[in-house]
């Protein structure tokens, strides 16, 4: 079972970073009838498993259980949904798991640099923001701004449940309309796109840590999640991130320049992102950066071999297969691919939207994305090493 809602950093203030996810936390944490310790109770009894998930556009909870206990469990979520009171010993314990998360974070380089990243690239835009929230906001959140969160967001016009299993649809459908359509029919104001300016050239950022390895990441604007080239993107992307392609041999294969590289395309309700990465030794930071701008630029220019997108389009389908194996992640995606606009059932023609990309229909995505004089370039650097002054 998952009810996943529309919010996440999108919706979120400089001042209220992390309310979406402190919220996802505390859905299960205490309700008008249960204690933590009782809903955890009964989750164990059940032999299931609660999770909340928080995101750049939404949030929720999921939870797995046996199919002959689904009526016990959709009457929970609804509990959970409906009747949340955010107790406050369970407040403070979660800001204070939540700072340790984000002191963690501090640690791993990956983490640091993404954040970086995403504060270089997006100027104005929340998703600058780490879904987590930030350590120096996350304890002014309090018990009033979480139920002025939910008072918006947690609506049922806002939100989307998807059940999967061995289920008596029509029941399901009967045991919803008694208590979540029961439930206020108010409207979340759900904002239109927000504004963001993107580069003009290269933003450049830079950082040291305590580490001996150093890390490169390239970020461009991105798309949505409705975007007509989004496929096209997502092939680009596994062709820039596999182990036979172009990049990943230039670097690493040829010139032994990296042990760690790869792409990542973002989408977003509003324009997301794509960041390319490579992690690197120190004294070779701008020799990578140099072989990562050539490959990239022969990519716009020249595009791409059918070989290589053709391993990519296997990769991307056989990934796909593999997902909707699992229930819980299935019904997740299909909650959120609703509830963003795409459709619940863009699963189903996944494996056609990528068939159908092309050789020319990458080489275009790479010059319509891959802008090279417009991006966000962020290098990190052990501490002590002199700071590269590339543009």
């Amino acid at each position: 079972i998952v009810v996943a809602l529309r919010g996440g950093v999108r919706v979120e203030k400089d001042e209220s970073q992390g309310i979406s996810n402190l919220v996802s936390q505390l859905l299960t944490k205490g309700t008008k009838r249960k204690h933590a310790p009782e809903i955890a109770q009964q989750v164990e009894s059940l032999g299931a498993r609660l999770e909340p998930f928080s995101g750049r556009d939404g949030f929720g909870i999921v939870l797995q259980l046996l199919s002959e206990d689904l009526p016990e469990g959709l009457a929970l979520m609804h509990e959970l949904i409906s009747q949340s009171v955010f107790p406050e010993d369970e407040l403070t314990l979660q800001r204070q798991l939540i700072t340790k998360q984000l002191q963690a974070e501090e640690d791993e380089i990956f983490d640091v640099g993404g954040r970086l990243l995403r504060k270089t690239l997006f100027g104005r835009h929340p998703y600058r923001f780490d879904p987590l929230g930030d350590r120096a906001t996350i304890g002014q959140l309090s018990r009033a701004s979480c139920l002025k969160f939910t008072k918006h967001w947690l609506v049922p016009s806002n939100a989307v449940l998807a059940v999967f299993g061995d289920i008596n649809p029509d029941a399901v459908v009967k045991q919803v309309d008694q208590t979540f359509g029961a439930m206020p029919s108010e409207r979340a104001p759900w904002p239109g796109q927000l504004p963001e300016d993107p580069p003009r050239d290269v933003r450049l950022a830079t950082q040291t840590m305590a580490k001996e390895q150093s890390l490169i990441m390239l970020g461009f604007p991105g798309i949505t999640y409705a975007a007509k080239e989004r496929s096209a993107l997502e092939v680009m992307t596994a062709v820039l991130s596999g182990m036979s392609g172009r990049l990943f041999q230039a670097v690493r294969e040829e010139h032994g320049l990296s042990y760690t590289l790869g792409a990542v395309n973002v989408p977003g309700w509003d324009p997301g992102y794509l960041v390319i990465y490579a992690a690197t030794r120190p004294d070779e930071q701008q020799r990578v950066l140099e072989v990562l701008d050539e490959e990239l630029r022969s990519m716009q220019s020249e595009g791409f071999t059918e070989e290589e997108v053709a391993l990519a389009k296997q990769y991307l389908i056989g990934t796909h297969r593999l997902d909707i194996q699992h229930l819980a992640g299935l019904a997740k995606r299909v909650a959120l691919d609703e509830l963003y606009g795409i459709g619940y059932d863009a699963w189903a023609d996944y494996e056609t939207r990528i068939s159908h990309v092309t050789t020319p229909m990458v080489h275009e995505a790479a010059k319509r994305y891959l802008t090279l004089q417009q991006r966000a370039q962020v290098v990190i650097s052990p501490n002590g090493h002199p700071t590269i002054n590339n543009n």
